[in-house]
């Protein structure tokens, strides 16, 4: 780990990476990590080193696979989706006397994802597969409708008063509402738009605190529970599982092990951000036969938790083996370090919340053998709190924007530091040369990067959607009996891809 004369902390390991030949196989076995650590509003600031982060890879492909800076996309060599840029359709961001369409690229070089507190920061962004400037748009708006109405009377203005700050329902309208524009367009949509993800697609958990309680008992202790989008091979029959909107029903979790949580994206953003004294806990129930069980998850932002990184990587050592690590990024919120004088009842509630969400105890703990560790945040940071959000009111002309200008100009300010710069081009440099080996396997690549799918058109078929090309070949050549020469040709046409919605543009 390194720490600049500036006190930004930039960590990177050996850039030197596998041998240059090295088999598109051992590249897609092994799995790249995007970790971001809680912090409310500050997530902002974290998309914009990941919207950095994405312009540094932009001016690296162009050196070898995009001449001109126009062809390149975060699906290349494959199409850019219709409508996939939406609202936003400007961007250009000009490097070095070029122009490079920004809109165009989403956040597609990682396998596993891990978020915490800041949970919409990228829960949209991989979920919905945005890209980072329509990330960037929607954490606007949700900041004015989450943080835009605080409650003058609650617990942290206070520290007495067992009042939440903010409006629980509120959250979830705003959650469902970006969730109804952002999610797949499809017709005739009969199901909610749940977390698990797909085969073959970028992976996420998120950290959150999960209580239980029966009737007449006091309740188990508040732990660490992952909510996952995939499946864990140490698989646990106890694992949350749901029968309806928001009752759940099955045996205790034991192990936090088992299938991927089928709960909806709202509920799983409600359970990630519900900070305490901040938000009121998302609520369940677990019915059986004999019992009901009442379960309740807080967002899991607390020490260790609030930068998740080392959970993360066991996972994936768990999962895949220790030999399995890529690319390790962990970004931070630029949290300020902060002293809080005074023996006041509302000081020292402030003083416990942020040493409580203070992620650098976690940094201090990563493995140092990683070859490929990348960690972006400003220590020196800034002194705004997760809700913050100045100027509001009902007749604010343009809520958060001091917020929003404070974010963009403390970045702006870290960016410009050379070191930062460096750092942040190695880790572009080292995500793009393992773009470039994985896309040698076309099919997996089309796959990951567009979400394709095959769907068998022939009449009467029952065959399940395939997530895998030569699966999908092998029936069509003996259960319909293609032609050789032209079962490639078929498979094109019976492709399905990720339909984004027709979002009007506003840019």
């Amino acid at each position: 780990m390194e720490e600049t004369a500036s006190s930004d902390r930039i960590s990177q390991g050996d850039s030197s990476g596998p041998p240059g030949d090295a088999d598109t196989e051992e590249i897609w076995s092994q799995q790249n990590l995007l970790s971001l650590d809680g912090g409310g509003i500050r997530g902002y600031w974290t998309l914009l080193v990941l919207r950095q982060l994405m312009i540094l890879v932009a001016v690296e492909e162009r050196k070898k696979d995009c001449p001109s800076p126009e062809d390149y996309h975060s699906f290349h060599p494959h199409t850019f989706p219709v409508h996939a840029a939406r609202p936003l359709r400007t961007g250009l961001v000009l490097i070095r006397g070029t122009r490079f369409p920004l809109w165009k690229t989403v956040i597609s070089f990682f396998h596993v994802i891990i978020l915490t507190i800041s949970a919409d920061q990228v829960l949209g962004g991989k979920q919905f597969r945005m890209t980072v400037l329509d990330c960037l748009y929607e954490y606007r708006k949700m900041g004015n409708k989450i943080f835009g109405k605080p409650r003058l009377i609650s617990q942290p203005n206070t520290g007495i008063i067992t009042r939440f700050k903010y409006s629980a329902s509120a959250m979830e309208d705003a959650f469902r509402e970006v969730t109804a524009r952002r999610c797949e367009e499809i017709e005739h949509r009969i199901k909610e738009v749940t977390f698990p993800s797909m085969p073959g697609l970028c992976r996420t958990f998120v950290t959150t605190k999960k209580k239980e309680r029966t009737k007449d008992s006091k309740g188990s202790e508040e732990k660490l529970y992952l909510i996952r989008s995939y499946d864990h091979e140490k698989s646990d029959p106890h694992h949350l599982g749901r029968q309806a909107a928001t009752n759940l029903s099955t045996k205790a979790v034991q192990t936090n092990y088992g299938p991927a949580h089928p709960l909806e994206i709202w509920e799983v953003a409600r359970a990630a951000t519900a900070a305490p004294m901040y938000f009121e806990k998302i609520r369940f129930e677990r019915k059986s036969a004999t019992e009901c069980t009442k379960i309740s998850f807080t967002d899991g932002g607390f020490g260790y938790t609030n930068n998740p990184i080392n959970k993360g990587l066991s996972e994936i050592k768990s999962l895949h083996g220790k030999s399995s690590i890529g690319v390790v990024v962990s970004v931070g919120t630029a949290k300020a370090k902060e002293y809080h004088a005074g023996r006041s009842l509302r000081k020292q509630v402030r003083k416990i919340a942020n040493v409580a969400t203070d992620p650098e105890v976690a940094e201090e703990h990563v493995d140092d053998d990683l070859a490929h560790y990348f960690r972006f945040n400003d220590d020196k940071g800034m002194s705004i709190d997760l809700d913050e959000w100045r100027p509001n009111g009902l007749f604010t002309k343009n809520p958060g924007w001091k917020t929003i200008d404070t974010m963009e100009h403390a970045f702006n300010k870290w960016c410009n530091n050379p070191e930062n710069t460096k750092h942040m081009k190695s880790c572009a440099k080292e995500l793009v040369r393992r773009r470039r080996i994985r896309i040698k396997d076309s099919a997996r690549w089309q796959r990951y990067a567009t979400g394709a799918r095959f769907v068998c058109g022939h009449a009467g078929c029952v065959f399940d959607p395939q997530y895998d090309r030569e699966v999908f070949k092998t029936h069509l050549l003996s259960e319909h009996h293609a032609d050789p020469g032209e079962v490639d040709n078929l498979i094109r046409r019976m492709t399905k891809f990720w339909k984004y919605q027709n979002i009007p543009h506003q840019g």
